[in-house]
């Protein structure tokens, strides 16, 4: 099925860029400073890695987008 192999391609990525690295999850504040938090009381964060080799710092979420990744709407990747 397309979307299994999607999934493994997604997979494959992520863990290539989490062992590339040291992950982290960064705080998200708001203009206040106030740390954010869902509906559901959860506190928000954005993972990142840096890179070992490199210092380069990625947005997990913005890197795994670009790479076509996330869906952008209902059953459909970029």
């Amino acid at each position: 099925d397309d979307e299994i192999a999607k999934g493994k391609a997604a997979t494959a990525d992520l863990r290539g860029l989490i062992d590339s690295g040291t992950p982290f999850v960064v705080p998200v504040y708001d203009a206040k400073g106030r740390q954010l938090d869902s509906v559901y009381g959860r506190l928000q964060g954005r993972l990142i890695v840096v890179r070992r080799e490199s210092g380069e710092i990625v947005d997990v979420a913005e890197w795994m987008t670009e790479r076509g990744h996330v869906r952008t709407n209902q059953g459909s990747t970029k």
